[in-house]
């Protein structure tokens, strides 16, 4: 159990935000089951699925996945690559979440 303890507390001081695989929740948590201070400032975003050439784009600009943004911020999320029709999601950063590319192949005639 001292080593569990151990090895979270060198993750936690690492990188903060980041969660153990098995968290212990705390005495008081909200109906969630976290704590609200102890609720993480950012979220993972991670599209997946997207063409070899595939472009992010990230309110207008260039952007890797996966991505990490502050928790409760409003983005636009434009996937593009060539041979398909773009798309562009509207995502509020509440949650880690996984983002299938969906990308439709374009028509041509």
């Amino acid at each position: 159990m001292l080593l569990v303890l151990a090895v979270v507390a060198v993750r936690v001081a690492i990188d903060p935000d980041e969660q153990p695989d098995d968290p212990v929740a705390p005495a008081s948590t909200s109906p969630q089951g976290i704590s609200p201070s102890a609720a993480p400032t950012s979220v993972r975003i991670d599209v997946v699925g997207l063409p070899r050439e595939g472009v992010i784009l990230l309110d207008g600009l260039p952007a890797t996945s996966p991505m990490r943004l502050r928790r409760g911020s409003a983005h636009l999320l434009e996937i593009r690559a060539p041979g398909y029709l773009p798309r562009t999601i509207r995502i509020v950063a509440d949650t880690d979440r996984r983002i299938p590319a969906d990308l439709v192949p374009e028509v041509r005639y």
